[in-house]
């Protein structure tokens, strides 16, 4: 009888152990995935977190019309910009930028006067968002920036006015079209002569003229009435001269100085 309740007790416990066994087994593989879910998780957020965040795409400024002269400050708006593209005297500290759209090709005067005599500007003007144009830092502090910009296709460029190193302070940027004209030209002017009308003109400069193009205007209309291709040169008086033959003397006269690249200008002509 005693030997009988030893056995039963004896197998009673080893069942006790066996349980106990596979329960610590079981809690064990799950206390080791509750461990790895985090890990994994973080690896996730990590990666996420780490992306860069995307360039904000609206400058602080822009500027819709020419010319723009206004004051500005780059001590009110940090603009975290390399400004070393150009000599290597740029630097990055406080910087206002703005936004010029240029509807079609042209040149730019751009000017930076500082209002403070311990202000060393600089500015930088680029294109396409990277591509570095022209760069001015030539001058010491209190003393202007200035440059004229030529041939500047049409688009989107940007135009970040700084200090050296980490200056900062009030300033007055202008920017202006600095495209030369077609050709300068003076004294034209309508006048009567024996067989007609004399229509006559001087012009001065003439960089990329490719005609002038002269019209009436009567009872008729406006009607073009002459072609006379460029003779000039950039750095010499041209005298253009053409007949009318209306008799009687009544029409008045326009002329336009035609560039090869298409480019219009109207010029007045005196009667």
């Amino acid at each position: 009888m005693n030997s009988s309740r030893l056995f039963r007790a004896l197998i009673t416990g080893l069942t006790l152990l066996a349980c106990l066994w596979f329960l610590n087994l079981v809690s064990g593989h799950h206390g080791r995935a509750s461990q790895m879910e985090p890990v994994c998780q973080d690896v996730t957020v990590a990666i996420t977190s780490s992306a860069p965040p995307l360039p904000d795409s609206c400058p602080p400024v822009e500027i819709l019309s020419l010319p723009l002269a206004a004051m500005d400050n780059t001590c009110m708006d940090g603009v975290p910009t390399d400004l070393s593209c150009y000599t290597g005297m740029l630097s990055g500290g406080a910087a206002r930028e703005y936004a010029l759209r240029l509807k079609a090709r042209c040149a730019l005067r751009v000017a930076v006067e500082p209002r403070s005599e311990y202000f060393d500007v600089s500015f930088v003007l680029f294109a396409g968002g990277t591509r570095c144009v022209l760069a001015r830092d030539e001058n010491g502090a209190g003393q202007n920036e200035s440059a004229v910009i030529p041939n500047l296709e049409a688009g989107v460029y940007r135009l970040i006015v700084g200090g050296y190193g980490e200056d900062c302070g009030p300033y007055l940027l202008s920017v202006r079209d600095q495209t030369p004209p077609v050709a300068q030209v003076s004294a034209a002017e309508a006048f009567r002569g024996r067989n007609g009308t004399v229509i006559h003109w001087r012009s001065f400069a003439e960089v990329d003229l490719a005609h002038f193009a002269l019209y009436r205007m009567d009872e008729l209309g406006r009607r073009r009435i002459a072609v006379l291709r460029a003779h000039g040169s950039p750095a010499a008086f041209a005298d253009y001269r053409f007949t009318d033959r209306d008799l009687e003397g009544r029409a008045t006269y326009s002329l336009e100085a035609v560039s090869l690249d298409g480019r219009i200008e109207v010029v007045p002509v005196n009667s």
